[in-house]
């Protein structure tokens, strides 16, 4: 009896261990890929999501900070930011040498994949996002992988909308302002955001620094934005199709 009682006290740890804790919401797996049961911890979700009425700001989400060659650079909280447009869900996906990436859920069923990767001119540990995926699924869509959402149109991922659209947010100028280039001895020099270590969702699984474009709030506007804006969106075709977002 006492050997059954541990075996089911261990199970129950277990168990809560693999859900993950704090304000996350629980289930995030596909039933047709049982792998990523195992690999994905549980998003991190908000009951009270809500989108901000009067209008996103970049000014209200930054903060200077000081960098170890005495220079001031910017930091910037995306997680304050995504949830004045109304984001309820965050998944990261994978950490690894080259890439991590996350899934976002948003209100109307938007789904934003991010992909930050290593970049030349920032510290070695830390990654730049460089590219996002804009798709759509069903209210009951669980996050499998960022390949999944980047390929909908081929992957046929229960309950995933049948296309999707890449942005590359590296190679795109976009409207960096000048008010955030880094500022030092040797005079004002590009230096992306660095995202805010405060924002749990996206430091929670993970250890390394990561980075945003300066140019990052006028691209989002551009490319993710007017999915946003939309009331509900088809599962069979990008309502964008043949928009130009440059």
């Amino acid at each position: 009896m006492k050997k059954l009682y541990l075996a089911l006290v261990t199970m129950a740890l277990a168990a809560t261990l693999a859900t993950g804790c704090g304000n996350i919401t629980a289930g995030n797996t596909d039933d047709a890929t049982s792998e990523s049961r195992v690999d994905l911890p549980a998003p991190f979700g908000s009951s009270k999501a809500a989108r901000k009425e009067s209008g996103v700001r970049l000014d209200d989400y930054v903060t200077p900070y000081s960098s170890n060659d005495g220079s001031t650079r910017y930091k910037l909280s995306l997680q304050g930011y995504l949830n004045d447009y109304g984001v309820r869900e965050v998944q990261i996906f994978n950490n690894d040498d080259q890439n991590i990436c996350f899934g976002l859920r948003f209100l109307n069923d938007t789904i934003v994949g991010l992909s930050f990767s290593r970049q030349p001119g920032i510290s070695d540990d830390a990654y730049e996002l460089t590219e996002v995926v804009v798709t759509t699924g069903k209210p009951d869509y669980k996050f499998t992988s960022y390949d999944a959402l980047k390929n909908a149109s081929s992957s046929k991922t229960k309950n995933l909308a049948r296309w999707s659209r890449t942005f590359d947010y590296h190679n795109i100028p976009g409207d960096a302002n000048e008010k955030y280039l880094a500022k030092g001895g040797s005079g004002n020099e590009y230096f992306p955001f660095l995202l805010d270590y405060k924002n749990q969702a996206f430091y929670f699984f993970n250890s390394n620094p990561l980075f945003l474009p300066l140019s990052f709030d006028s691209e989002f506007k551009k490319t993710v934005v007017p999915y946003l804006d939309l009331e509900k969106i088809s599962l069979k075709k990008d309502p964008f199709k043949d928009a130009d977002f440059n």
